[in-house]
């Protein structure tokens, strides 16, 4: 389990630093703050629609992800 915690911070780590420097790495490049704002609203958008999509499957699948998982209520 300390492994899972370990390389979730880890991912994190890479997620919010990579995130963090995409506005100012657009803007050296000569991108337009119009452009930097829907660039990385894009990405925002993407990421959230895909949390929606794959949460639900996620739920729906047992760990193999072989089909639908047992119900535990």
């Amino acid at each position: 389990m300390t492994a899972f915690g370990t390389v979730s911070l880890l991912m994190d780590f890479v997620y919010e630093g990579a995130r963090s420097i995409t506005g100012p790495l657009l803007a050296s490049l000569g991108a337009s703050a119009l452009v930097v704002g829907v660039v990385t609203g894009t990405g925002e958008a993407a990421a959230l629609g895909l949390r929606l999509v794959s949460g639900p499957l996620a739920d729906r699948t047992d760990a193999s992800g072989r089909g639908p998982s047992p119900d535990t209520r």
